[in-house]
């Protein structure tokens, strides 16, 4: 079996895995594994995932000795294998020694600038659905101008904008962690079974229908509805967001439905969003209880920052 080697705290060191080229999608997951130095800038991708379900885990090799991992996360190393290179990717539940509270505390504090130096965030939505490769597909042409704006409104289109929907609304969208994920990326690319679309899409698509709102009156509900689709809402946080002016528990408020496993993401996974004085309140350790994490972020708001 696998065993980890020992991350060096004060320098912020990190791991990354080379996924092993590959043509045979049956063939075994294959990775390396060394450690990099944050403050050296390294070439990385890091993913953007669902962790998904325990039940049947699959195997992969990582330098030649087994590791079990969930199964969502084996689909996407599996469609994410290159034919001729290797890829260096960052993956927190290989990266991370999860077994080890103490590293896992140390990585999660500074998450948060493992996601804002990839060269790219992949976000990986999952496996094919029945609908999204029309999705995808239609929402590259939009962007990419072969169906030109003026016309995407058209009833020929309406099951596009159904499985635009669909794919907006599938259950990645609603994960805790891809909040900062996906609002500290320099670039974003989504991936879904084999299709990919830049994460800039939806802000020029939205920017297009907004444009062309002010001469016609668009037929399909979903053009209307566009602009408060998560992937948009997450997505224009990119350009705007500023994390001095926001307090935790706003931040807190505003992203209050977000699912996660440990009810105490609930702090670890936003408050890289917040004011500096809310974010030096936070020491992420997993070996606290909720209760106690919690308190001492409300007990913070209530002296510092209520009228």
């Amino acid at each position: 079996m696998f065993e980890y080697n020992i991350l060096n705290r004060d320098i912020k060191e990190i791991r990354l895995i080379a996924l092993q080229p590959c043509t045979d999608p049956t063939a075994a997951i294959e990775c390396k594994i060394h450690n990099a130095i944050l403050y050296d800038r390294p070439h990385y991708e890091a993913l953007s995932y669902m962790w998904g379900d325990e039940a049947d885990p699959q195997t992969i090799k990582i330098e030649g000795k087994e590791y079990q991992i969930r199964q969502n996360l084996w689909l996407a190393l599996n469609q994410l294998r290159l034919a001729e290179e290797e890829r260096i990717l960052w993956v927190d539940a290989v990266c991370i020694n999860q077994d080890n509270i103490a590293e896992r505390n140390h990585q999660v504090d500074f998450m948060s600038s493992i996601y804002r130096q990839a060269h790219c965030v992949i976000a990986w939505l999952g496996p094919e659905t029945e609908t999204s490769h029309n999705a995808m597909s239609f929402l590259n042409q939009i962007h990419e101008g072969s169906v030109p704006v003026a016309e995407c409104d058209s009833l020929r289109f309406k099951e596009k904008w159904a499985a635009i929907k669909n794919l907006c609304e599938m259950p990645y969208w609603g994960r805790l962690w891809i909040i900062q994920e996906v609002v500290l990326a320099s670039d974003v690319v989504l991936c879904c079974g084999k299709d990919t679309l830049p994460g800039e899409a939806f802000i020029n698509i939205r920017d297009l229908l907004a444009a062309y709102g002010k001469y016609r009156t668009w037929n399909p509900d979903t053009a209307q509805e566009f602009p408060q689709l998560q992937p948009v809402r997450l997505l224009q946080h990119r350009n705007r967001i500023e994390p001095s002016d926001r307090t935790l528990v706003n931040i807190l408020f505003e992203f209050g439905e977000a699912v996660c496993q440990d009810p105490r993401d609930k702090i670890f996974g936003l408050f890289f969003l917040s004011k500096q004085c809310c974010k030096a309140q936070v020491s992420v350790d997993y070996s606290k209880k909720t209760f106690e994490i919690c308190n001492h972020a409300i007990s913070h708001y209530l002296d510092e920052h209520l009228d």
